[in-house]
């Protein structure tokens, strides 16, 4: 109520209401509405590093949360008023796998009296929906690119509304040397970036034919990479170049520009952000900042290996989960073999799908919108073994792995096409090890 109240939450229920009679009629501004949810999740997502934030990103980052929840049923409410969503909605595998191992876990938090325990439930489940939409869209003709499109556009929300934090006030957008941006914690800018970068490139670089929004977009990947430099983490450059050479795996030129592109744009942070020395010694330093969360992971899972143990903290006096830096060993140390059984059948699923795609033939060479799917996949996942980004409550990052690990079920029904004369591909895992 306070949030409905609040000038923020005036304008933004005119503006919802205007949005939705125009985007109802449009599958374009049906799938943009996706962008809007996913740049919302991006604030404030490190909350122990309290940044003063300008107008109006204060009032956004205030109201996140509530804010998710209601752009997300802006999404739902527009693609069920759309005409031209045809298809059914039948939810794939994979996403309900994932759904289920969401509200394990959502159920667990609330038996052990965790912050946000209630809260979460319901935003998996309009998560899940929301997702579910997306893909119902994404059969349509057009779907595809306006997708693509809604990514970009949170991207170029995303870096804006980061470029616009350190213009304005450099002090809170940069912690110990390190571009921490809107998220105030700069892994997780990194790994927004990483996910951004992704469909931006493949847009840019595939679909885009008028000069100047090309040329724009290029702009806008060369400061994503200028801002993944000045983070410092390795774990989102990971994230970052892994697709990029599995969706150019067959052009070696493209996969040079791009090693050229981070190599300018790691210059560039030198030269202009002097003071990012903590971002400097972070990527040149080879110190294992993992083994010791991991070895306490495994223990947390060999002390209670059948339904795991939630590790909690006090903050401020309110109890928190202690999210640690491997998603795959927070699901068998919090969740035990209850969450290794359920989620171990995601991945096998993700897993088989992602291998067909791979197989699909491409004489071409060209990166084809599998390829796309494919890459981000990857990149995700990946990025899961560095991170515990799977147990965000609010999130871009299992937003979209509902999309992409649903997308690419439904793509690997495409029956592969029988010519002799396209060899076979090897594995992916031999491909990523090759370049």
């Amino acid at each position: 109520m306070e949030f409905l109240l609040s000038p923020l939450g005036i304008f933004g229920l005119i503006a919802v209401n205007g949005w939705i009679l125009v985007a109802s009629r449009s599958l374009r501004l049906t799938l943009w509405s996706l962008s809007f949810p996913l740049f919302i999740s991006t604030l404030g997502k490190y909350r122990y590093i309290k940044a003063s934030y300008v107008v109006p990103l204060n009032y956004a980052e205030e109201f996140s949360r509530p804010m998710f929840i209601v752009l997300l049923t802006v999404l739902v409410i527009t693609s069920l008023l759309n005409r031209s969503i045809r298809s059914q909605l039948t939810p794939e595998r994979s996403a309900c796998l994932f759904f289920a191992f969401q509200i394990h876990f959502s159920l667990l938090m609330i038996l052990n009296g965790v912050e946000n325990g209630l809260l979460s439930t319901p935003v998996y489940a309009m998560s899940f929906v929301a997702m579910m939409f997306v893909l119902k869209a994404t059969r349509e003709a057009s779907g595809k690119r306006f997708l693509l499109e809604s990514l970009v556009l949170g991207g170029v929300l995303f870096t804006g509304g980061c470029m616009y934090q350190l213009l304005l006030a450099p002090h809170n957008a940069v912690w110990a040397g390190r571009f921490i941006g809107i998220t105030n914690n700069s892994v997780h800018t990194a790994q927004f970036l990483a996910l951004f970068i992704t469909p931006t490139v493949y847009l840019t670089s595939t679909t885009i034919q008028n000069v100047f929004l090309r040329n724009a977009l290029w702009l806008c990947i060369a400061v994503q990479f200028a801002l993944l430099a000045y983070t410092g983490s390795r774990t989102g450059i990971l994230m970052t170049l892994l697709p990029l050479v599995v969706m150019y795996r067959q052009r070696s030129r493209h996969l040079m520009t791009a090693g050229v592109a981070f190599s300018v744009a790691l210059l560039l942070t030198v030269v202009l952000f002097p003071e990012a020395e903590g971002a400097r010694t972070r990527l040149t330093s080879t110190e294992d900042t993992r083994s010791a969360v991991y070895q306490i992971l495994w223990q947390q899972f060999l002390d209670s290996p059948v339904f795991g143990d939630v590790d909690t903290f006090y903050y401020q006096g309110v109890k928190r989960l202690r999210v640690r830096e491997n998603s795959y060993l927070m699901v068998a140390a919090t969740m035990g073999f209850v969450g290794i059984a359920i989620f171990g059948a995601f991945l096998v699923t993700v897993c088989k799908a992602m291998q067909k795609l791979y197989s699909y033939p491409n004489p071409t060479g060209r990166p084809q919108f599998r390829d796309f799917v494919l890459a981000s996949l990857v990149s995700i996942l990946a990025g899961a073994f560095f991170e515990g980004f799977l147990f965000a409550i609010v999130g871009p990052c299992y937003l979209l792995l509902y999309l992409y690990a649903s997308m690419a079920e439904d793509l690997a029904r495409e029956p592969l096409p029988r010519d002799s004369r396209i060899p076979a591909r090897p594995l992916l895992s031999q491909a990523v090890l090759s370049a």
